[in-house]
């Protein structure tokens, strides 16, 4: 199974940071400049990539052969590459397409578009040759297989000894997915910045992989020494020594669950609800990591819920019980539940309390962290993070100096690596020691930084941070980048930075394969609001932006500003119901004030918080076609291929909507173009569950209508014959059966007006007028004032009286 976090981290914008980086191209990189992209060569180069060990293709590098060296100078605006067309181009021509993924990055204001090739479980070739656009020499033909050596995708010339190769790995090529709900953890993005806890680290390793009898570990401290971080690094650890095989242990399952009952507000530390409050709060969880929440629910009683909890986790291979802050956990019948797991299971305790006296819970070995002090990590703390932040003076201190330092800080690594950052920000190394001089161990160390770290936080972190204050629900960096106006990797470095102060927590979902979300602490929140007042037009400036992706559609009501999302729309994410109700004001701007700028800009804000969004490009495509028809000229030409280029879009990211099939399809028949109509809405019929769906056997009936149209001026009436039959047997399909709305009858009232239409070509006899007569009268029923109904009847009438 396909690892969704590793697959996440491959196409992550820190991943392209390292690989930009790199002066060489590899078995598993490739730098492209741009060019005119050919399918085919980018095939090849993925089909290589995938037959070796998978790896990366980046756009936007240019190569200097002579310097033998790489730039990075992005990619144009008019350069387009996505995954749905990458993989066409990949089932086109390949046995089987590869596991890939396609991101775009903006970095110093460049795009870099950027491919992930996973290695493939079994060789990959062509099925068919594959041409350069105007050329005759194909790049690849039929059966061939290529693969990557050095730095270029070349043919493979051994296939019986690339297959033993496949047999060979066969066990170890899938890497294993470790089910989980971790964390984020700041520091575990580098392990070069996990620094001086390397001997409580290798205990904690050794209470868990190397003593087979050890079932539960408690790593007890005071609050800010690094209890959690000491945690969430070693789980992370066995994470990914679990997926590459190397972990001492088996592993199938981490769960982490905290009981941390306490948040920052303006009114200082209060209670708050805790993941962790019973026994079966952790059932709950342990069930959701591991996708047995139904079954759960099923147990009627406590006692049925214990023992299915413990039947499933002693039913796995092994695995991680992570319980965070469990000082504040009161619940005494945890200890019976930890005593009926195997040894399969290890349980981690985080607890400021070494005997856990209220729980009376045993345990078999205590790992004490303890404040650092300069000899035990604390100058080599000091040193990395002062060089990572250009602190030369502090790096180059004296080890008495550095110790000094970390005593001032009470050897606590969240206030040394804090006071640094303040340094670097501009705080001077006298008042960073007078301001640690007064502090209190005992107060609260989180509202001491919030109130210091505002003064010395750069422009950049100070609108990434203000604008993140805007909002009670944690939000994505999407969002984030559309409020502040920081973007790539300016927004990536302030993002890490204030989230490796602790000034914003990024919450991670359980689904890896979803965007990380960042929130802050109530207290923080409140302090960024008052200290952004001190600033009015930076202020009216985020405010402005913050209400202006606030739309949201709520009904009967209309289109508000409120500071939430997922109102109105029910789709997968809030962006992209927030994306959605900013189509829809787009739409509405067209409809009431006929202003296409202003209904762009709408439609181009929708697009940066979800791009992959069917819905925004079918309302696009809708307010493009309908402008088109107040323009002249080349401008008119343009707007009406946006508008195909928009359903095109809506199409691929949204295939299984019939909705916008079918409106493609009636956009093309407004066009008079039947051959592209008719396979829209045939498309759509085969949308899951919709092969009888009356509006798109109504769409194939109009398009046998202009057909006959077209013949009948060129060859004359009786030629188009088989199109009026065809479009005759349309149209009987095309009745909504229990019409329920008002655009459910007026479809009807169409429909009966186009198979009267299609009779009336037919007809030959006064007997047939008559039936169309019929046909048209019950049109006019459902639609008394249509002119189309009406003006037919004329005509029927007068072929009647003719007979």
């Amino acid at each position: 199974m396909l690892d969704r976090f590793e697959f996440r981290k491959n196409l992550s914008s820190e991943y392209l940071i390292d690989l930009l980086k790199s002066q060489h191209e590899d078995v598993s990189l490739d730098f492209k400049e741009e060019h005119d992209l050919e399918w085919v060569e980018l095939v090849k180069d993925v089909m290589a990539f995938a037959n070796t060990e998978g790896g990366h293709i980046v756009f936007g590098v240019k190569e200097d052969k002579e310097k033998k060296s790489f730039s990075p100078v992005g990619v144009s605006d008019s350069f387009s590459i996505n995954d749905i067309t990458l993989r066409s181009k990949l089932e086109k021509y390949l046995n089987t397409a590869p596991e890939i993924g396609v991101s775009h990055h903006t970095i110093d204001g460049r795009r870099y578009p950027l491919i992930y090739i996973v290695k493939a479980p079994r060789p990959i070739s062509a099925i068919k040759d594959g041409h350069k656009n105007g050329q005759k020499k194909a790049v690849f033909s039929a059966g061939d297989i290529y693969h990557r050596q050095t730095s270029e995708s070349t043919p493979v010339k051994d296939i019986d000894k690339l297959l033993t190769r496949y047999i060979d790995s066969k066990d170890n090529f899938q890497s294993k997915q470790v089910l989980n709900n971790l964390p984020f953890v700041p520091v575990y993005r580098s392990k070069n910045q996990f620094i001086g806890r390397s001997k409580e680290l290798n205990d904690l390793r050794a209470y868990v992989e190397k003593e087979p009898g050890t079932l539960s570990i408690l790593v007890d401290g005071l609050g800010g020494v690094g209890k959690t971080s000491l945690a969430q690094f070693y789980a992370y650890e066995i994470l990914e020594n679990t997926k590459a095989g190397k972990s001492g242990i088996v592993v199938d399952f981490i769960v982490w669950v905290s009981a941390k009952d306490e948040e920052l507000t303006e009114q200082g530390r209060i209670k708050k609800e805790p993941e962790l409050k019973t026994l079966e709060d952790l059932f709950q969880t342990v069930a959701y990591v591991t996708g047995f929440e139904e079954e759960l629910l099923a147990e009627q009683t406590y006692e049925s819920r214990f023992s299915f909890t413990v039947d499933l986790l002693n039913s796995l291979n092994g695995g991680l019980l992570f319980l965070d802050n469990l000082e504040t956990f009161y619940d005494p019948r945890l200890l019976n539940f930890l005593a009926k797991l195997n040894h399969k299971t290890k349980t981690i305790i985080t607890s400021r309390h070494k005997l856990l006296d209220n729980l009376r819970l045993p345990v078999n070995r205590i790992l004490e962290v303890q404040k650092m002090t300069g000899e035990t990590g604390g100058r080599e703390l000091v040193t990395t993070w002062a060089e990572n932040l250009g602190l030369k003076n502090i790096a180059s201190m004296n080890n008495n100096a550095k110790d000094d330092f970390v005593e001032k800080a009470f050897g606590l690594p969240l206030l040394i690596i804090n006071t640094l950052n303040d340094i670097a920000n501009g705080l001077s190394l006298q008042d960073a020691v007078n301001g640690l001089k007064t502090l209190n161990i005992d107060s609260d160390l989180l509202e001491f930084q919030f109130h210091r770290s505002f003064k010395y936080l750069p422009e950049n972190q100070k609108r990434v941070y203000f604008s993140l204050s805007f909002f009670i629900e944690p939000q994505s960096k999407k969002t984030i980048s559309a409020v502040s106006g920081i973007e790539g990797i300016d927004l990536d470095n302030s993002i890490f930075t204030l989230v490796s102060r602790r000034l914003l927590i990024q919450e991670v979902p359980l689904d890896v394969s979803s965007e990380p979300l960042y929130t802050m602490e109530p207290l923080s929140r409140t302090y960024a609001q008052e200290h952004l007042k001190a600033d009015p037009k930076i202020e009216q400036e985020l405010r402005s932006a913050y209400h202006d992706f606030m739309i949201i559609t709520e009904k009967n009501v209309g289109i508000l500003l409120k500071p939430a999302f997922s109102h109105g729309f029910k789709f997968s994410t809030p962006e992209e119901n927030n994306a959605a109700a900013y189509a829809s004001e787009a739409t509405r701007i067209w409809k009431t004030r006929r202003s296409f700028e202003d209904a762009q800009d709408k439609f181009k804000k929708a697009e940066i918080l979800a791009p992959k969004l069917g819905y925004i490009y079918s309302q696009w495509a809708w307010v493009c076609e309908q402008s088109e028809l107040s323009e002249y000229g080349e401008k008119q030409k343009s707007r009406l291929e946006e508008a195909n280029s928009n359903f095109i879009k809506a199409c691929q990211f949204d295939e299984n909507n019939i909705r916008i099939w079918y409106q493609r399809g009636m956009f093309e028949i407004r066009r008079r173009d039947p051959d592209s109509a008719q396979p829209c809405f045939e498309r759509g019929l085969e949308c899951p569950g919709q092969a009888d769906d009356p509006r798109c056997w109504h769409g194939i009936g109009r398009c046998y209508t202009i057909r006959a149209t077209q013949i009948t001026k060129t060859t004359g009436h009786r030629a188009a014959d088989n199109f009026n039959r065809e479009a005759k047997r349309m149209f009987e399909k095309g009745f909504i059966s229990r019409p329920q709305s008002k655009a459910d009858i007026t479809h009807n009232a169409q429909n009966w007006y186009y198979l009267s239409l299609s009779l009336y070509h037919l007809a030959k006899t006064n007997s047939d007028y008559q039936r169309i007569k019929h046909a048209i009268n019950q049109g006019l029923e459902l639609d008394p004032i249509n002119t189309h109904l009406m003006k037919l009847l004329d005509e029927v009438e007068r072929q009647i009286r003719t007979k």
